[in-house]
This record gives structure tokens, sequence and C-alpha cells, in this order.
């Protein structure tokens, strides 16, 4: 969009800018009338990254965490006059030279939309910037960076006020990484000055919303799980996450939609009646970055000033746990000097063991070897452990370090700087490895002694079952003899009983008989005394034999009873 700046980096002046990109993932917008225009602002998880040359040849890289942008209507005039990349019929999506703008959650779009939009992508932002794409997901799952609620914000703005800087709140005075507040190339300054800003356009409520809104992306795309090789992955798989997060506007069948180069395809909040043919101001004239680069006189002998750069002071804050800001020399910049260096062989490199590879890298980094044998090296690290894992995160570490280190000149050793950064991140992979390791056997130590838990609970069980069925075999037993006891004694019951009977039925049968005789012998008529007589005498014989006999079925009765 033109460079009112190329920028400083640690106090040297940027000779070129090969990228400067800005990816943003919104979660709040607004737009407001100011006395300088209407402003656009967009909150969420922002990332401006940036490749630069201070030397000829000498590549820099650096990124700055924004959680805004302040957009300018001349800004987003001269974004959406510029030249289409690709026409989409949805009036959202816009592939532009100077914008790219696509819904995070395309759960509402139809499939051949879809489509359209990954192809594009991928064509024209996933693959061109994948190396960016992956620090900014890798940086944003850092459990330190976007902490709105510490540190407050970090906006860049295209405000008249504050044309080309980094707005940033005061809170950032407690900021853990001083590097931060160090300029960049492409950017004027970073200065404190949101918070004032502010308190005139927003309530806490409002800020309060936002911060939230900021929080939950962190959540979501901190979590998100992403495939290397399709970017694409980034969008398809937080779309749930952020479909139950956040109400997405959809315009009703029956309400206008805006034309594709109109401020309300950009923006929500934006007014469609409102006027964008707006001019870009003469004092934020543009100029080319070949117009500035070509301005900067390279110097003698392609080298910095580096005991000039000594004598330079910044301020920075340097007491992070709250208490006044001192001032601290600035670091020596020679740490970017390449020396020469001997081409000499490379040590056989270690296979099927990660952790030896990594330690063969490290001590080549640590050694005087030339830069594009230890890029050959790192290349075929690589291949190595390849073999061995399929994917890591480091792997794409190492193919970028293999990537730049193979384009440099023949003869030169690592400079001091990448000396350094290449062995903190050797190290920091080893002790991932080791950390992994580590809880890899935790995890066999826990799986162990859940087996052997597990295994006594078996044991346990079996026991108690064994016990049960025993238990049970016995009672059955009792319960069986038991039956069979009672089934005896029934029987002799029964015996007894019939038994019973039969003498009862015998002494009902003798006393029947005898009272018979008895009637017989009361009914014989006869005169002779003799006769009389000793009837009489059986007759009373009888009784008592009958009385005894009823007094025998009384008792047996009773007992059958």
């Amino acid at each position: 969009m033109g460079y009112p700046t190329l920028g400083r980096y640690l106090s040297q002046k940027v000779s070129k800018i090969h990228t400067d990109v800005v990816i943003f993932y919104a979660g709040s917008e607004t737009t407001l009338r100011t006395e300088h225009g209407t402003m656009h602002l967009i909150f969420g998880l922002g990332y401006y990254y940036t490749k630069f040359e201070i030397n000829p040849g000498e590549y820099i890289v650096d990124h700055k965490q924004l959680t805004g942008l302040i957009l300018s209507d001349f800004v987003v005039n001269y974004m959406i006059k510029s030249k289409n990349l690709s026409i989409s019929d949805e009036s959202d999506v816009i592939f532009k030279e100077n914008i790219v703008k696509v819904p995070l959650n395309l759960s509402n779009k139809p499939s051949n939309a879809i489509t359209f939009i990954k192809g594009a992508l991928m064509r024209n932002i996933f693959t061109p910037n994948k190396e960016i794409f992956l620090e900014m997901m890798k940086y944003i799952s850092d459990p330190n960076s976007y902490q709105i609620g510490q540190y407050g914000h970090q906006v860049l703005s295209s405000h008249p006020e504050f044309y080309n800087k980094i707005l940033i709140s005061n809170k950032m005075e407690n900021f853990p990484q001083p590097s931060y507040f160090e300029c960049t190339a492409g950017i004027e300054s970073i200065d404190y000055g949101f918070d004032i800003f502010a308190i005139d356009y927003f309530t806490q409520q409002d800020l309060d919303l936002i911060k939230l809104n900021i929080q939950l992306l962190k959540q979501v795309y901190s979590k998100v799980e992403i495939d290397p090789m399709y970017l694409f992955s980034i969008i398809e798989n937080s779309a749930n996450q952020l479909n139950s997060l956040f109400v997405q506007k959809v315009l009703p069948d029956d309400e206008k939609i805006p034309p594709v180069d109109s401020v309300e395809t950009i923006f929500n909040t934006a007014d469609y009646n409102f006027k964008t043919d707006v001019e870009w101001p003469e004092k934020f004239k543009r100029k080319s970055k070949m117009f500035y680069e070509a301005m900067v006189k390279p110097p003698k002998l392609k080298k910095f000033d580096y005991n000039a750069s000594m004598k330079e002071k910044i301020k920075i804050p340097i007491n992070y746990k709250g208490g006044p800001v001192e001032e601290t020399e600035k670091f020596e910049l020679s740490f970017l000097k390449h020396n020469s260096v001997e081409i000499k062989p490379l040590p056989k490199i270690p296979e099927g063991n990660i952790k030896e590879i990594l330690s063969y890298l490290y001590s080549l980094v640590e050694g005087d070897y030339d830069m594009i044998s230890i890029g050959k090296a790192f290349d075929l690290a690589r291949e190595n452990i390849r073999k061995i894992i399929l994917q890591s995160d480091y792997m794409w570490d190492m193919s970028k370090i293999a990537n730049y280190l193979l384009r440099q000149k023949p003869n030169l050793g690592l400079n001091q700087r990448d000396k350094k950064d290449y062995l903190e991140k050797i190290n920091f992979w080893i002790n991932g490895i080791e950390e992994e390791e580590m809880k890899k056997k935790e995890e066999e130590e826990i799986q162990r002694k859940i087996r052997e838990e597990m295994k006594a609970k078996e044991l346990e069980k079996e026991r108690i079952e064994k016990a049960r069925l025993a238990n049970e075999r016995i009672e059955k037993a009792r319960l069986e003899r038991e039956k069979i006891e009672s089934e005896k004694r029934l029987e002799k019951a029964k015996l007894e009983i019939i038994k019973t009977a039969e003498i009862l039925d015998s002494l009902g049968n003798q006393i029947i008989n005898i009272e018979q005789q008895i009637v017989d012998l009361k009914n014989i008529k006869t005169t002779d005394k003799e006769v009389r007589k000793g009837n009489k005498k059986q007759i009373k014989k009888l009784k008592k034999d009958l009385k005894k006999l009823k007094k025998s079925l009384k008792k047996k009765s009773k007992g059958k009873k």
C-alpha cells in the first residue's frame, strides 16, 4: 500500500524489505466516526511478519504480536480498489492484491463456495506464506502470547495522528520481552497511547467484550489441529468451535447485498451508504519500496558500523515486576557478522535415534563448519528423522534452517546470532524429546500400575467368585440334605399316620364288635338263671374291655392329631 518508511531495526536503517504481511483472525469489529474521518477497527489475533535486509544479502526475520488494527477510510478505499486476485460470488469473501478476507466460519456457505474459497486460499495465501502461518500458529499456542488481560492491546494504526505506528497499552510496561519495544522494518515507531484512544470511543463493557473475544480466539486457535501440508485445515478444524462461540451475521434473503467493492464487504459494521471514494492524504504520500531502497547507501564494506551502534542507547523496561524503567545499553551487533571458515568434511550422521541425530547437529553448529555444509547436514538429518517418525514440529524448523543455509555464500560460518538461535532450538528439541520420553515412561509406569491394579482386582474378583460358588455349592448341598431329611420325615410321618389309622380302625372295629356282642347278650331272653347270670357276667366283662378300647382309641386319636 506504499511505504512511508523502510524503518529501522536495532538502530540501523533497513535497506530492503522482502516481505511484510499482516495475518489477522478477527473476533470483533466496529466503525467509528471521528474528526479525522471514518475509522474501521478490528480486534482479534494478529501477526505482523517481516523479512528484510540491513546489509545486502543478510536476511533478518522479525514479527510483532497484534491485537487490533485501526484502518482509516483512505486506507480501506485503497484496499478495496486494488487488483482482484480471484472473483467470488460471496459478498463477504475478498481476494485482492492488498487485502484477502475470508470468514473464519464457513459453516453457512454452500459446498461450491467452500471449494472456491479453499482453492483460492491455498493458491494465493497458504502456499506462498506457509512458513509464516505455521510460525503464527505455533506462536498462538505459546501460553504467554496474547495475554490481553495482563498486557493490554497492541494495535497497528493508520489513524492520521498515529499513522504507521503500533499503539500499545500502558500495561505493556511489564511486558517480559524487551525486543517488542524495538522498532522493526516498515513501522514508524511503537508508542504508548492506545488506552487514551480507547477511553474516547469505548465503554468498559465494550473493552471487556473485545477482551473476551480475543481470549476465545486464543483458546480455539491454540488447540486446533493443523496439517502442515494442508493449511486449510486451520479453517476446517476450527469451524465447529467458532460456530459455538461466535454468532455469525447472516443477511436475510430480502436484505440488499452490497456490491463487491464496498466497505461492508470488509466490515459488517460499516454503513452501506457510506462513500468510500476517499483520496489518500498528501502528507502520507505513498512511495514504492524501490524508491526507498535506492535512497539507501550501502556501507562500503557492506557491514554495519558496529562501534557506532554501541554508542546508541534505547529505553526499554527492564524491571518486569513493576518499577522504574531504566536505560540499558544496546547489544553489540557483531553477532550478525559471518566469518570465513575452512571447508572440511562432516562426521558421519547417526541413524535410527533422534536424540543422537539432534546431538550431532548441535555439535556441528557449535563447531567451526561452513553454513552450506551445516545446511546439508540439517537436510540429511531431517530425512533420517523422517524414517523414524512421519512428522514433528521441529522438522519444519529444520527444513527452514536447511533452506536458508543452503542459499548462503561458500566458506562462511554461522554468525553469533544464528549459532545461538540454532543451539537454543536444537537444545529445545532435545529437551522436548526427553520430556516426551519422560512422559512416555511416566505413562508406561502409570499403565503398569493400572495393569497391576486391574490384575489384582481380577484376582480378587476371581477369589470372590470362587468363594461365592463354593458357598453356593455348600448351601445347595445343605438344602439338598435338608430336603431329603424332610422328605424322610414326611414319609415316616405318613407311615405313622397310616399305621395309627390302621390301629384306630382296628380299635373302632373291636369297639363296634364288643358293643354288638353286648347288645346281642342283652337281647337274649331266657328263664335260665344260670344263663342270665353268665350273660350278665359276660356283658360286664365286655363293657370293661369296651372301656379299655375306648380309652385306647381316645389316646390314639390325640396322638394322631
